[in-house]
């Protein structure tokens, strides 16, 4: 078995500049819990959905939480 029998397609990808509101579209439209970053078509980093509620709520990690 090789990768390309399991993997997801098509690619979902996110651009750097996008707005979380965007990323948290991606995710609740997707069910994925990464999305590969992009910039000028070549990956620059991933994000994960645990990135995104991290940058949405000040008090995860806390003991606010």
């Amino acid at each position: 078995m090789q990768v390309r029998d399991i993997m997801s397609t098509p690619v979902v990808t996110i651009g750097s500049e996008d707005s979380l509101a965007v990323a948290r579209e991606h995710f609740e439209n997707t069910g994925f819990r990464h999305l590969p970053v992009v910039e000028a078509g070549k990956l620059c980093g991933m994000l994960s959905h645990r990135h995104l509620v991290a940058a949405l709520s000040p008090n995860l990690g806390t003991p606010a939480e």
